[in-house]
């Protein structure tokens, strides 16, 4: 059990922090979110001699240890302390101290002010003019944060979601590490799901003994790629008290439209079910920095007009019916003709051609290959088929 009254000062030895005091703050302080175990203000910060890197504005990320869970929101903070301590990166929220306000029994983490704030607002503020260029350089630099924590800290951060991601100065930068984890040490057991559910891999909404690791991380950065590309909340319009079933059971976010093929196809592969299936950081990055922004995904457009019986051809006097294949999955936007014709009463042809836009993700180029081999074949057989008709109804 952690000793309320000497847990803060052993925190500051043992890992080495600075203790700023509390009255170096400015006396407004502007409420800016919520943290996993405490609210967090933007404020002013006198300048510090032995800090010569601190800004004139700050951010403090506060923990209450009068809550009713403060055994478990002074670990998370004290976890989070260790882990800030440690992370020397630019893609990780810089930290500069702690502090505590005695008055209030309030502790601080001190650390950088993120003037763009969190990554979900910044979305949803820039939606309409955020370009892709830039989407695919927040995805990339996010991908290099975790990189850093898995790699140099040995560290699964385990709750990686838009809001615990901040933008400062256009770059984006990882924040929050309450419920990250060391993974040489020992993990326990716990009944509770913690985190934001769109964002959590399936397994843990299967066995709440699961450990989550790296590769939940990947999982966590799928789902956060997605929004990146969208600039909307996941799962929305899904009722979040069955939103952890169904998404063990296989649901998952559509692309949309103009969103690049090949990210699309990095993303999926993040959030595969199965952990071993998902794809490693290292080659997510690369893939990332090369991805082209054509060819993309489109909606398939079928005219509201059209009923599933008009997806085929038919000629009226049962001389034949032959079914247009439009499911093939292939990745690249073709577009396929629908081709409606009939022999009427009068013995004459007559041929209507409407356009489908198809778009399917292109796995092989052979696909694609085989696919305009069959259609001319198809072709080919329904001139014959058509000639012959005519001649024996002359």
């Amino acid at each position: 059990m952690i000793d309320i009254d000497d847990w803060f000062q052993s925190a500051i030895d043992d890992y080495e922090l600075k203790n700023i005091p509390f009255e170096n703050f400015g006396k407004k302080k502007k409420k800016i979110g919520r943290g996993g175990f405490g609210d967090i203000y933007s404020t002013t910060c006198k300048s510090i001699p032995s800090i010569s890197a601190i800004p004139e504005v700050i951010a403090l990320k506060g923990v209450s240890v009068g809550e009713e869970d403060s055994g478990m929101s002074i670990k998370r903070f004290l976890n989070e302390l260790k882990l800030h301590s440690m992370a020397k990166n630019d893609r990780i929220i810089k930290f500069f101290g702690v502090s505590r306000d005695e008055d209030n029994d309030q502790y601080y983490l001190i650390i950088e002010f993120a003037d763009g704030g969190d990554l979900r607002g910044y979305l949803t503020r820039n939606k309409n003019n955020i370009q892709w260029e830039e989407k695919l350089n927040l995805a990339i630099q996010i991908t290099e944060g975790i990189a850093y924590i898995h790699n140099e800290l040995n560290t699964a951060h385990r709750d990686l979601h838009t809001k615990n991601i901040l933008i400062h100065k256009g770059s984006a930068k990882i924040s929050d590490f309450g419920l990250s984890k060391c993974l040489d040490s020992t993990i326990t057991t716990r009944s509770k799901i913690f985190g934001v559910i769109p964002f959590i891999e399936p397994q843990v909404f299967h066995d709440r003994r699961y450990k989550p690791d790296k590769k939940s991380d990947i999982y966590s950065l799928g789902v956060l790629f997605w929004e990146i590309s969208s600039c909307c909340t996941p799962f929305r319009d899904v009722n979040h008290t069955t939103l952890g079933n169904e998404i063990f059971m296989g649901l998952r976010e559509k692309p949309v439209p103009e969103t690049p093929l090949e990210y699309v196809q990095i993303y999926s592969g993040c959030w595969e079910t199965e952990p071993t299936q998902r794809f490693e950081l290292n080659y997510i990055i690369d893939r990332l920095k090369t991805t082209s922004l054509t060819p993309v995904f489109e909606d398939p457009i079928i005219p509201e007009s059209e009923t599933p019986s008009d997806l085929y051809l038919k000629i009226d006097n049962n001389f034949a019916s032959l079914s247009i294949i439009t499911d093939l999955d292939i990745s690249t936007n073709i577009r396929v003709q629908h081709v409606s014709s009939s022999i009427n009463s009068k013995n004459y042809l007559k041929t209507t051609v409407k356009p489908i836009k198809i778009s399917l993700p292109l796995r092989t180029i052979g696909e694609l290959w085989l696919l305009n081999f069959f259609e001319k074949f198809y072709l080919f057989n329904l001139m014959i088929l058509l000639l012959s008709s005519w001649f024996f109804n002359i």
